[in-house]
């Protein structure tokens, strides 16, 4: 009997000469390390008095290096807080004194001001393209540009109650006619030039209770643009929004053409469509699903059957099928302006339901955003993390709007009469790598794909978005997969072993948050070794799988970060 045991490191000593040895102490924490140092410590072969410092110096120097980060974030963050309080400050002596500034045409522009202006912003030749000319020429040339920059646009907004949807903007689909009103002055410039020229008095002309000369006032009131003609996808939807009464907002965008030397008007028609597409449950015996995994690289997809397994090779050969069931599609958003990112991200969504139409499928599976309001757990692995160009993920998910991608996809899958569902994203990442990834030799990407494309399959419906009163192909599921690892070598007792009290959370933390090591982690379990040299006290001992459950050769054929498969 040892009293006051502490961790129990006497006590280990004694067992190597003692049957048994009961260590005794009052503090319960004292108790419990010791017990864990009994579980994952050897303690036949080496000194336990040698073993956990080694352990404490590796901990101390990893706890040090995170201090010295933590530190640095800090330092940060109070220069941020510095700079907010300095613009609040600022912003506070502008509503005290009411003096705003705004700037219509960009400041980015009226910094490149030829003159004393823009020499004050200290400008370099790249920055400013109106340096080192003559500046009279610059003048003209920066005031033109100005011009276009500050007076380039003219909205309408639509108003069911009106014709054509709208007071002010009207486009004759029939004809081909744009209408434009004017203003009272112009208008009335307009009836006397067409008083003189019909040779009836104006004030006939203008009189409103006069029916008969309704035409006239119309005709000045309006000024109307033929040939105004839109492709024949298009105008059919313009016509079927005009039949149904439907507010119909107008844009004329001023800008130069695509040679860059002339000015074009610009026309933009925009509403609401209406789809009317018959919702239904999903149909498992007939129909395929995808799933999409999106990230900083681009969108992988993944194709299932019914069963819930990977649409393999061999039938796309023998459906004659162009596209592969499983892939990658790339992007780069790094350093784009929200036009260009989502001209982008539109022609990458356009070119995955090529691939869906293709395959003719009915049910796609993404991401739904809201189930957490911090965007880095979306994808385990990429919370707080940087790949190897040092690009953050979650900076890259602010930057181009989560809404973008999911407003595009929503409005194209409508459109092909697609089954759109929204579905748990956790665990994706961790729980398709190592349940279906290493087994079928699939990146991690698309790894997680596959577990969406599941989620959509097997989850349950629990909520419904309805839009005016339609009831659009919209789900949103929730699917708990159940931790079993399919591997060729394993007993049912293995089995019981690995999955007794075993949860997806437990992975992770096993795993890691950096998915760089997941692989070198995912070998350890293999090998009934720690994880990342030390044992996480959350975790325990559910940790440690069987060597048969894996096939060493084929782990080492495989490369879970490669963008295609193998």
């Amino acid at each position: 009997m040892d009293l006051g045991c502490l961790v129990g490191r006497t006590s280990f000593e004694l067992a190597k000469i003692f049957d048994n040895v009961m260590a005794i102490d009052i503090t319960a924490n004292l108790i419990n390390i010791g017990v864990k140092l009994k579980n994952y410590d050897s303690i036949n072969n080496k000194s336990i008095l040698q073993e956990p410092k080694n352990k404490i110096h590796e901990r101390i120097s990893k706890l040090t290096h995170s201090i010295k980060k933590k530190n640095l974030v800090l330092f940060n963050k109070k220069i941020k807080l510095n700079r907010l309080k300095r613009s609040v400050k600022v912003l506070e002596q502008r509503i005290k004194f009411n003096k705003f500034k705004l700037c219509f045409g960009s400041s980015q522009l009226l910094k490149q001001r030829p003159g004393s202006f823009s020499d004050q912003f200290r400008l370099t030749k790249e920055q400013n393209k109106y340096k080192n000319k003559n500046i009279n020429i610059n003048l003209a040339g920066w005031e033109k540009d100005w011009d276009l920059a500050r007076n380039n646009i003219w909205i309408s907004i639509g108003d069911k109650n009106k014709p054509q949807g709208n007071a002010e903007i009207q486009y004759d689909h029939i004809n081909k006619i744009l209408k434009l009103r004017l203003t009272e002055q112009t208008a009335n410039e307009r009836l006397r030039e067409i008083s003189k020229n019909i040779n009836i008095p104006y004030e006939e002309l203008n009189n409103n209770k006069n029916i008969k000369y309704g035409i006239y006032r119309m005709q000045a009131r309006f000024m109307e643009i033929p040939g105004v003609e839109f492709c024949s996808k298009n105008q059919v939807k313009i016509q079927q929004a005009i039949a149904n009464k439907q507010p119909i907002t107008a844009k004329i965008i001023k800008k130069l053409t695509p040679n860059g030397k002339n000015i074009g008007y610009y026309l933009q028609l925009s509403f609401e469509e209406v789809l009317n597409i018959h919702q239904n449950k999903m149909n498992k015996s007939n129909n395929l699903t995808m799933g999409i995994d999106l990230n900083e690289k681009g969108l992988a997809y993944c194709i299932i059957k019914a069963d819930g397994n990977k649409l393999s090779p061999r039938d796309q050969k023998q459906n004659s099928l162009q596209y592969k069931p499983c892939g990658f599609i790339q992007w780069d958003l790094k350093d784009k302006t929200t036009a260009q990112r989502q001209w982008v991200i539109s022609n990458k969504i356009t070119e995955l339901l090529t691939i869906a139409e293709d395959y003719h499928i009915k049910n796609i599976s993404i991401e739904n955003l809201d189930f957490s309001s911090n965007m880095g757990n979306m994808n385990a692995g990429y919370k707080g993390k940087t790949n190897d160009k040092g690009f953050n993920y979650n900076k890259m998910l602010s930057s181009f709007a989560k809404k973008q991608f999911n407003d595009m996809i929503t409005r194209k899958t409508e459109r092909l009469g697609i089954n759109l569902y929204l579905v748990n994203p956790a665990y994706s990442s961790i729980g398709g790598f190592s349940k279906y990834g290493v087994v079928n030799k699939l990146p991690v990407d698309m790894a997680a794909s596959l577990w969406l494309a599941r989620q959509a399959l097997y989850g349950e419906v629990y909520k419904e978005e309805v839009r005016n009163n339609i009831s659009y192909v919209r789900y949103i599921k929730k699917y708990k997969e159940a931790v079993v690892f399919p591997y060729d070598n394993f007993s049912k007792q293995s089995k019981r072993e690995i999955n007794h009290k075993m949860e997806w959370n437990t992975i992770a933390l096993a795993l890691g948050k950096n998915r760089n090591s997941w692989y070198k982690n995912f070998i350890n379990y293999i090998n009934n070794k720690t994880m990342n040299e030390g044992v996480n006290p959350k975790v325990g001992k559910t940790l440690l799988l069987q060597k048969e459950l894996f096939n060493h050769k084929h782990m080492n054929e495989y490369d879970p970060f490669a963008i295609n498969p193998s």
